[in-house]
């Protein structure tokens, strides 16, 4: 059962998203409408951002990701980026009056004087340049700022955190082509991204880089000892060459999911899935297997991803921790953090923590806005 934020923290917590600048460093929701035909006013009920619930949460900024799956190796991946960037502007060109497309932080600035909505494009997955430094450069012209390295899986030129296909060759971090893809995006003006990557690939970038990493999405291994958190060694490491995590809020990524699944796959009801995978959590789970872990395994709630939250402000500092959703993008979420209309309510948790409005400030999308200002400009 999840704690009810009190009222007063509440109020207090809405009156601030009124008037923050409030940015979220990653979501799926560009990839959903290009594949569900949808658009940000007529969203399905289940979709996690839309006008409506973006107003309700106080959002004024968002980093769109291309999430581009490894299934379109070898050949289709750009060609997948691509067409969400086209949806992307087909989507500025629908509501022009609400939404700006930006490509520096003075469009970020100028969206925000001029009561847009701010929606600036990511790629999630190293993979979909297909080994092209002209291909990144093509991407940053059609407006990319941020890439993470790899998704899950490991590429031909960076490790990946898993699991995927387990005969990939691991290259023990970078190799001499991903070195060159991180300066060029450097050299270029596009975010390195370091969620998703294995924790050879998170040294060695924050061996070579110049200008600052950031982790889009990703939540606190101390509390949830899962492969796609960071520790705390590597959250200071980051905080300390300027780099800022944005906590992801995946349910799997909060709490330990595996134990429930583990019981739920010695059930009578796991024995009629026919498509089975090997997997310990969530991640790569056919959808006959999904049925079944959604039944069996808890969600995470709004006190663990206040806790997470938390964890990071404590760790690294007020100016380093960001929101990193992964709305439209993971499958499960917190109770009481479903959607981001909720966002409040989890202001609300950490007010209720101890924390003050001034300190969340950062938090909730100033520390992102002023890392970009710092790495594209």
């Amino acid at each position: 059962m999840t704690s009810i934020p009190s009222a007063g923290a509440l109020e207090r917590a809405k009156a601030l998203h009124a008037r923050a600048f409030i940015m979220d460093a990653h979501v799926d929701t560009m990839s959903e409408m290009l594949d569900r035909g949808y658009d940000l006013a007529h969203a399905p009920e289940d979709a996690h951002l839309s006008w409506d619930k973006i107003e309700t949460g106080g959002l004024k900024g968002q980093l769109f990701a291309a999430f581009v799956s490894p299934s379109f190796l070898p050949d289709r991946a750009a060609a997948r980026v691509l067409a969400v960037i086209d949806r992307f502007e087909a989507e500025v060109a629908r509501f022009p009056e609400r939404l700006r497309a930006c490509r520096s932080t003075s469009d970020l600035d100028e969206a925000t004087r001029n009561g847009q909505f701010a929606g600036m494009l990511s790629i999630e997955g190293g993979h979909a340049i297909e080994d092209s430094l002209d291909t990144l450069r093509l991407f940053h012209r059609r407006g990319v700022r941020a890439m993470t390295l790899t998704w899950n899986n490991t590429n031909n030129w960076a490790d990946g955190c898993g699991p995927m296909d387990k005969s990939l060759q691991q290259h023990g971090g970078l190799t001499d082509f991903g070195r060159t893809v991180v300066a060029t995006m450097e050299e270029i003006g596009m975010a390195v991204d370091i969620s998703h990557v294995a924790p050879t690939t998170y040294r060695d970038v924050l061996e070579i880089a110049t200008k600052s990493a950031f982790a889009s999405h990703s939540s606190c291994r101390a509390i949830n000892d899962h492969r796609r958190n960071l520790t705390d060694d590597q959250m200071r490491a980051l905080a300390e060459q300027g780099g800022v995590m944005g906590v992801c809020f995946a349910s799997g990524f909060l709490v330990d999911e595996s134990r429930a699944w583990a019981k739920a796959k010695a059930t009578p009801e796991y024995a009629l899935v026919t498509e089975r995978t090997d997997y310990v959590d969530f991640a790569g789970i056919s959808d006959q297997e999904y049925e079944v872990y959604n039944r069996h395994v808890p969600f995470a709630t709004l006190d663990d991803a206040a806790r997470h939250v938390d964890h990071a402000l404590r760790v690294m500092g007020t100016e380093a921790v960001g929101l990193g959703t992964d709305f439209d993008g993971a499958r499960r979420f917190p109770l009481g953090l479903e959607h981001v209309g909720k966002l409040p309510a989890l202001t609300a948790r950490l007010i209720d923590l101890g924390w003050k409005e001034a300190e969340l400030e950062g938090m909730l999308g100033k520390n992102l806005l002023e890392y970009f200002r710092r790495v594209i400009g």
